[in-house]
């Protein structure tokens, strides 16, 4: 059996695993650490209109196609009975892409999976991005790749959702041609701070938003990644955010300081959203220094 690069728990349930470079998740490796994904039945909450195919048929049916995981996030809940049965959302690179040769530097194309069994989600297939720098995963915008739904009722699930990856890989190709254009975005330390700002802003609201600058967000923890180009601010600014771990200094109502460090973003949507918002601002950023991106 194939070790993991990591294992990671969190609270109320919620795990993420992610497979060694240049490897793929076994599905005795995900039954055992991820149950929901090989869940039969929905959630008691849903209707009997509620079409249950479990996720890993769609596993069967992608590795057919040479799809394989490499990273899969469960969610977790309050609520103890519905842990079996919460949002998973799974990574796939196409076989030839694991041991290959990277792309645009560092980067593959992936096929993000999104699916739940307690009415949370649709299946869901959108654009991706894996980073061999870091092993991290971008996901980019629906306001400019198109992403698939569908829904949990209905004919033909399976064949949608097969149909529809082939679809959304074609849209992870192009994003690594404007990530290739990306590169070629000289920023200043001004610029990179501005957007660092904007990206925290994208990851907490006005109440929750701790006191940590835009340049912190867009400090580079490699060397690989200090250049001053957008695609590498923005690369910088996606894994501070989701990994978390940036300090700043609190202090609560009754003028007490403490010391914290930004947590990491660890659910499934959450992470899918964070990233699709950062590659909006990205894309948008580019237009500003007059970057038009390939379509």
């Amino acid at each position: 059996m194939n070790a993991f690069t990591n294992i990671r728990r969190f609270g109320r349930g919620a795990i993420a695993l992610q497979a060694n470079r240049g490897e793929a998740l076994s599905f005795d490796q995900i039954a055992a650490f991820a149950p929901t994904i090989f869940k039969e039945i929905a959630h008691e909450s849903r209707s009997e209109r509620f079409q249950v195919i479990p996720t890993h048929q769609l596993l069967g049916g992608l590795a057919k196609e040479g799809f394989l995981p490499v990273k899969v996030q469960v969610g977790g809940s309050r609520d103890a009975e519905k842990r079996a049965f919460t949002k998973h959302l799974i990574r796939f690179r196409r076989q030839d892409d694991l041991s290959g040769a990277p792309k645009v530097g560092d980067s593959h194309p992936e096929v993000v999976l999104l699916n739940a069994h307690d009415g949370t989600s649709s299946y869901q297939l959108h654009a991706g991005l894996f980073r061999l720098v870091c092993l991290n995963g971008l996901t980019v915008s629906d306001a400019n790749f198109g992403s698939v739904k569908v829904g949990h009722s209905g004919k033909g699930v399976l064949d949608k959702v097969i149909e529809g990856t082939y679809r959304v890989l074609d849209d992870a190709v192009l994003a690594l041609e404007q990530a290739q254009e990306l590169r070629g975005v000289q920023i200043n330390r001004d610029e990179a701070r501005i957007f660092g700002e904007a990206a925290l802003r994208l990851r907490y609201d006005d109440e929750s938003l701790p006191r940590v600058e835009g340049s912190q967000v867009v400090r580079p923890r490699r060397e690989a990644d200090a250049f001053p180009t957008l695609w590498h601010t923005f690369n910088r600014a996606q894994e501070n955010l989701i990994r978390g771990g940036l300090s700043y200094r609190h202090e609560n109502s009754e003028g007490r300081v403490s010391y914290r460090d930004t947590r990491p973003v660890n659910s499934a949507d959450g992470d899918l959203k964070l990233n699709k918002a950062l590659w909006h601002l990205t894309q948008e950023f580019a237009k500003l220094k007059g970057q038009s991106l390939a379509a």
